[in-house]
């Protein structure tokens, strides 16, 4: 087990480093937008982000995930080459056709979506960024299914290190405004399909399955339902404080939004050395038990970067850098928002780890249950929330859905994968965690960085009395820090 979560570990830990980097741009990105645009040209760049997470969606129907999943399935080489050949050529020739009907139709988009037809150039730029995007995401996905995860992490290293670059020429240098963050952004598209192509090139062959194509088609279309719910799941907030509150709270909900996602650096980093994980031990014996370690390990490790992350965000955002705090004061309110969003996207990673049944089995139709369920929970809960408590009415209304959504996926995955999840230590886990957060919140004390980090350290300590870790977990890390070989 121990060896088996390690493989887990060493490709997250660099999906994370790389995908660490590669945010950590996008949170340098934050300040130049706010403090580079008006809040009602940010306010039309967060809608748009919004508009294109929803097509990515429809430009690549599920065929990424059924690559994956068929490609590593299969033995033979050939056939390996065909489970990608097929979703390339069928992905490249459907974004074509949906990027001409988009730009046929841009006026009335940007009309009804932006508020004015003059945005119409940035709808024609997101027709180019969504076809190029979903053919590199399929390359990617190589990269992701043979364990390439240094090349995959370097590719997208580049990609963001290009999209800063061009961020501050645009933004910065020649004030294009709202249209320099989508120029910069399909350049780095198309820079980055030249870089991953050649490495998924090897895969194509000159021959079409249709009876291939059908098989992957009933496993991956079910994830447009269940993806566009995830999506709304994320979004759907962006349009009711749009229109209860107005553009310029839009902004300040849009920058606390992304704070919070920072969490989603670890999350992602787990998901995406999970799926070929769990995929390729699946028929190995006691796969059931690593597979219920795994979470314990996933809330452990959640809890740290959660305390951490909360703990030092009001810090974080007032860092002075040459005079200028790294967010104006009036976006500085926004921290309570992102707390909220750090939790939820945590519950994304408990759902993340429930669905693993529902992918071994094939049963991807059940995925959009629980996402569509919880998109409209959230649309109930922001018609509710925001017009009493505002934008935080928002953020627990999210946070709902995604405790809810991780709960269904639980109960309706057991039915046919069911695993013995170790929720007495989770509850551990979640109780230390939530008393010292809420002690260094409501307490009238004064906790400075250092006494921070003793708080966290302290969560550590509780768990270690509480006996929450093994006697075989304390000798393995004991004999990791004596630099000896990991036991069986």
């Amino acid at each position: 087990m121990i060896r088996e979560i390690f493989r887990l570990t060493k490709h997250s830990v660099i999906y994370g480093a790389g995908y660490v980097f590669t945010r950590s741009i996008y949170i340098f990105l934050l300040p130049v937008h706010v403090n580079s645009m008006s809040k009602y040209d940010y306010g039309i760049a967060t809608q748009f982000f919004a508009f294109l997470a929803i097509m990515s969606i429809i430009y690549s129907y599920g065929m990424n995930t059924s690559f994956i999943q068929f490609y590593l399935k299969e033995k033979d080489s050939y056939m390996k080459r065909l489970c990608f050949s097929t979703p390339f050529i069928t992905t490249a020739a459907t974004s074509l056709v949906l990027s001409f009907v988009l730009y046929l139709l841009s006026s009335r988009i940007a009309d009804l979506l932006l508020g004015s037809a003059a945005y119409a150039p940035i709808i024609w730029m997101g027709c180019a960024i969504l076809s190029i995007d979903s053919l590199v995401l399929l390359c990617l996905n190589v990269l992701r299914a043979d364990e390439r995860s240094a090349a995959y992490v370097l590719i997208q290293a580049i990609n963001m290190v290009l999209t800063l670059s061009l961020n501050l020429l645009f933004l910065v240098h020649l004030r294009l405004g709202v249209s320099g963050i989508f120029i910069a952004n399909l350049i780095s598209s198309a820079v980055t399909f030249i870089l991953v192509f050649p490495a998924a090139s090897h895969l194509i062959v000159i021959k079409y399955s249709w009876s291939l194509l059908r098989r992957m088609l009933r496993f991956g279309l079910p994830f447009v339902p269940y993806l566009i719910g995830l999506i709304f799941l994320n979004v759907i907030d962006r349009y009711f404080i749009s229109v209860y509150l107005g553009m310029e709270y839009l902004a300040i909900y849009g920058a606390g939004y992304k704070m919070g996602m920072i969490v989603t650096l670890f999350v992602t980093s787990f998901r995406f050395a999970w799926h070929p994980f769990f995929m390729s031990i699946r028929e190995i014996r006691g796969a059931e038990e690593i597979f219920a370690r795994v979470l314990t390990y996933f809330t452990l490790i959640s809890s740290f970067v959660f305390l951490f992350l909360a703990l030092y965000i009001d810090d974080i955002v007032k860092l002075t850098v040459f005079g200028i705090t790294l967010f104006r004061r009036e976006y500085w309110a926004s921290t309570e928002i992102a707390v909220v969003v750090m939790v939820a996207y945590i519950f994304y990673g408990f759902f993340l780890n429930f669905a693993v049944g529902i992918y071994i089995k094939e049963k991807t139709n059940l995925l959009i249950l629980s996402t569509c369920s919880a998109a409209m929970l959230n649309i109930l809960g922001n018609i509710v929330l925001i017009p009493r408590f505002h934008l935080m009415g928002a953020a627990f209304s999210t946070l709902i859905s995604y405790i809810f959504m991780a709960l269904y996926i639980y109960f309706l995955s057991k039915r046919y994968y069911p695993i013995k999840y170790e929720f007495g230590r989770i509850f551990k886990i979640f109780l230390s965690t939530l008393g010292f957060y809420l002690m260094v919140k409501f307490l009238p004390l004064s906790f400075n960085l250092a006494t921070k980090m003793v708080v966290i350290l302290a969560h550590l300590t509780v768990l270690y009395i509480t006996g929450f870790f093994h006697k075989k977990e304390i000798s393995v890390v004991k004999d990791w820090l004596k630099g000896k070989r990991w036991r069986d």
